[in-house]
């Protein structure tokens, strides 16, 4: 039986490992080659608003990727995180997690 959990184990170590050929790029990599400087990442809740620098903001309901579909399971949220990246003249731009543009105009600050 030792035999046979050898012969075993030999077989399991001679598969070499396999080769991963393209490094994967995450998002945030990719935004900041664009664009060269830092990306902030904020979690967007069910409200659809989130916090930035200590503001709460709040994404426009028109914007699809932020806006729920109704499920048999409850309500379901395609994306649930924005990318910011502010740029050295000061210009903001929002990313959403696929790395698409969202129109500046569709974000607001909330009310004080």
């Amino acid at each position: 039986m030792v035999e046979k959990l050898d012969e075993r184990a030999s077989k399991k170590n001679s598969n070499p490992p396999p080769v991963i050929k393209k490094k994967e790029i995450s998002r945030t990599s990719k935004i900041k080659r664009q664009k060269r400087g830092p990306v902030i990442i904020c979690r967007v809740d069910t409200n659809n608003s989130f916090m930035l620098n200590g503001k709460i903001m709040y994404i426009d309901s028109s914007v699809k990727e932020y806006s729920y579909e109704q499920t048999p399971e409850g309500k379901y949220y395609a994306m649930d995180e924005i990318y910011v990246f502010t740029e050295k003249d000061g210009e903001t731009r929002y990313f959403n997690q696929s790395i698409d543009l969202i129109d500046k105009n569709m974000i607001r600050e909330a009310l004080s």
